[in-house]
């Protein structure tokens, strides 16, 4: 069972990470900044040289050692900045705890708490073992709705028995839901699909769930993914009440700009994963296709009142690799 730990060490841990993050960081930043004064340097010194009639030059062998010494420094930095983002970070889970008000939310709603998490990539350097801790840590927050986002898997099928064990132990008295993401058809959609159901989701495909507590109504909405297949919101919504409160589940993020004459309350997505590799100022270095409008985190869709959540995830793709971009779950409390 999972036990939260002391605040004190959990500080501590947390420091140690973002120190040896940032102080490689800098490493790389200090060689890079010395090497362009260096060549700076260089070039002033070739034009004295000129100037002088080459009076006096670097040997080669200098040369060739500050070379090979440069050479060295930036395979170094890539192999340790390399291993940094495969051996720590992308285990290193951020817990992120958002208090949302949903304008439409009915009032029996009120402190209704809802657990995101999405894209596992089961099978690609992430296997049940690293899921478990984080199942524990869904129940712990004790949420009255899960909603997983897609991407199941990578490529293959791997672990789904120990997979749907794990997804089974997830507890929701008011429905777990969830969506495919486009890794989930590469392989076969319809038993990720079947998978995700055997485990006790509802896995909504251009279709909607109604929530009940007491007289009041919420709408789960979830749609197939935009670059796989072919998402419906006008399908999704049939028979939704254009003013009932709705939350939409989408792989894609971008989809949110197809939804606006749907009165969608807030959108759930993954994809993203918030670029994976991160750079400080810089920020994500590639997207995936269809994710550029809401990489990451809670956005106002223009000037209505839809929100939408893109979580980073807790796997990764292509490459096994995290930096400056940390897995995360999304914890959700809503008030009125």
């Amino acid at each position: 069972m999972y036990q939260p730990r002391k605040q004190v060490r959990i500080q501590s841990e947390a420091s140690h990470s973002i120190v040896c993050r940032d102080l490689l960081f800098c490493c790389v930043m200090v060689y890079l900044l010395g090497k362009v004064k260096k060549d700076k340097r260089s070039e002033s010194g070739c034009r004295g040289m000129r100037e002088e009639h080459w009076k006096t030059r670097m040997s080669r062998r200098k040369f060739l050692k500050k070379g090979i010494l440069g050479t060295a420094m930036a395979s170094v930095s890539s192999v340790l900045a390399g291993s940094y983002g495969f051996t720590k970070e992308r285990f290193w889970v951020e817990i992120n705890e958002i208090k949302l008000a949903l304008p439409r939310l009915p009032k029996e709603y009120k402190g209704l708490k809802l657990a995101h998490f999405s894209d596992l990539h089961m099978g690609f350097f992430y296997e049940p073992q690293h899921f478990s801790r984080e199942m524990e840590k869904i129940n712990h927050f004790k949420p009255d709705i899960i909603c997983f986002t897609g991407d199941l898997v990578d490529n293959e099928l791997d672990h789904m028995d120990e997979t749907v064990e794990l997804l089974r132990k997830l507890h929701a008295p008011l429905g777990k839901f969830a969506v495919l993401g486009n890794h989930d058809y590469y392989r076969d959609d319809e038993l990720v699909a079947a998978h995700l159901t055997k485990a006790g989701f509802q896995v909504l495909r251009n279709q909607h769930a109604v929530v009940r507590r007491g007289s009041d109504v919420l709408y789960m909405l979830g749609v197939e993914d935009m670059t796989m297949s072919t998402p419906d919101i006008v399908r999704a919504a049939e028979g939704v009440p254009l003013d009932g409160c709705k939350i939409l589940l989408s792989h894609a993020p971008n989809f949110a700009l197809e939804t606006l004459e749907h009165k969608i309350d807030l959108q759930l997505s993954g994809h993203s994963h918030g670029g994976q590799v991160r750079l400080p100022l810089i920020g994500h270095l590639v997207l995936p296709p269809n994710a550029d409008r809401f990489p990451d985190g809670l956005q106002r869709v223009q000037e209505t009142q839809m929100m939408v959540y893109t979580t980073r995830g807790l796997g990764t793709t292509h490459l096994p690799v995290r930096f400056y971009c940390r897995p995360e779950l999304t914890f959700f409390t809503f008030i009125h």
